[in-house]
């Protein structure tokens, strides 16, 4: 299998448990190729589709919960962040697409609401993500955070969010914004891993719509399990 160019997760999933991102040096088409691979029409919401057996077209939601072998679960970014989750016996996995709308909006909670598995035990990789050095939005988006987050974690919510270098702007961040709602979710904090990549500094691996704007392509975040 070659994964050249490929970013692979450093986390202690199973060894049948495949997962990797394309970059602008390895598209993954090799391994999309190899098997079916679901798809989503992504909308920037919380709705969690459950592969069974079949792949399904036009399917609408930002994330993927399964329990099969053999079928590639499959999200495009750009900027937002690809969540990767796996039980720790491989037998349940489910992919995340999560912006700061979706983050907002409960995705990565509504991925976990599916899992059988103890949340204690459930493994997390955090994908290339735009980091906060470059994601600037407006003072609404913090807001929102701040009017939903749980009061024991407002201080950390508070954190995730730098003063802009344009008034009235600030600097958030995606990871750390994940790892609270993560967190409060249930997952341990020793099985949160990743979170370390900024697709907007790499431009030789990485596509940005921050940094290109439109028309740019799309990474593929991808997720299966080997019998």
């Amino acid at each position: 299998m070659n994964t050249e160019g490929l970013i692979l997760p450093d986390w202690p999933a199973p060894e049948n448990v495949m997962a990797m991102v394309s970059t602008r040096e390895n598209a993954a088409e090799a391994f999309l190729q190899q098997q079916p691979a679901q798809f989503l029409q992504q909308v920037h919401g919380a709705r969690v589709f459950r592969l069974d057996n079949v792949i399904e077209e036009q399917v609408e939601a930002d994330a993927i919960y399964t329990q099969s072998s053999g079928l590639t679960c499959v999200v495009r970014t750009a900027d937002c962040l690809p969540v990767f989750f796996s039980s720790a016996d491989g037998r349940e996995l489910a992919l995340a697409h999560a912006g700061w709308r979706g983050l907002a909006a409960g995705v990565l909670e509504n991925t976990l609401a599916n899992c059988k598995t103890s949340l204690a035990e459930i493994l997390v990789w955090l994908g290339p993500a735009i980091a906060a050095c470059h994601f600037e939005v407006g003072p609404e988006v913090r807001e929102i955070f701040l009017q939903h987050s749980d009061p024991a974690d407002s201080g950390q919510t508070e954190a995730a969010f730098l003063r802009g270098k344009r008034e009235g702007k600030w600097q958030a961040d995606l990871y750390a914004l994940a790892r609270i709602r993560l967190l409060r979710a249930g997952i341990n904090a020793a099985n949160i891993h990743g979170g370390g990549l900024c697709t907007y500094c790499d431009a030789q691996r990485f596509y940005s719509y921050r940094r290109d704007g439109e028309g740019q392509g799309r990474l593929l975040s991808l997720l299966w399990r080997r019998d």
